[in-house]
């Protein structure tokens, strides 16, 4: 699979079928620091909303501390019909987007991350001379992508866990349970 080899950093394409209409081609950072699959940047992702091109069923929230010195990060996501990586095409996988108008996804010159929910189905080898990734797919390639059934993420904090994101669509968001809040 060619890349772009910018600056010390690799993007990758990779074409996204948002929903049965519409298909995209999405400039991707290669970060191997993101536990998501693939995550828009906002602009990026705001201009697929004004074109109606997601599908009807968005998932919004918010991450407590998420946006490391920011602070909190807001976004969301969608399950995609298929990404066509490579010559590889991943059904349904899950998109997270960011709302976030400072730091890195806020970023113009690339779409988004590619991460560790998809580069993790393959063992790869990276030739930095000809900018080419060689995929071959693993034993979690066939793994389904998956969301919090809660509607939120915590993190434990010795006697209690934290409730690090929330999904304002969720059934805890509304009975009470927000950001920050312990659950012992």
């Amino acid at each position: 699979m060619p890349f772009e080899y910018i600056d010390g950093r690799i993007y990758l394409k990779a074409n996204l079928e948002l929903n049965n209409n519409h298909k995209i081609t999405a400039k991707l950072l290669f970060d191997l620091g993101s536990p998501d699959g693939i995550t828009l940047n906002s602009d990026y992702y705001k201009s697929l909303k004004s074109k109606n091109f997601l599908p009807s069923k968005v998932i919004d929230y918010t991450i407590l501390f998420g946006g490391a010195l920011g602070g909190n990060s807001d976004g969301g996501e969608f399950r995609a019909t298929s990404i066509n990586f490579g010559i590889d095409k991943i059904n349904n996988p899950i998109i997270s987007f960011s709302k976030d108008t400072l730091g890195a996804f806020s970023r113009k010159d690339y779409d988004g991350l590619i991460g560790n929910e998809i580069l993790d189905r393959y063992n790869y080898a990276i030739d930095y001379r000809n900018h080419k990734l060689y995929l071959n797919k693993n034993a979690k390639y066939k793994n389904p992508f998956k969301s919090t059934l809660t509607g939120f993420y915590a993190m434990k904090n010795k006697d209690c866990a934290v409730v690090m994101s929330i999904y304002y669509q969720s059934a805890a968001f509304k009975n009470g349970v927000l950001l920050g809040d312990s659950i012992i």
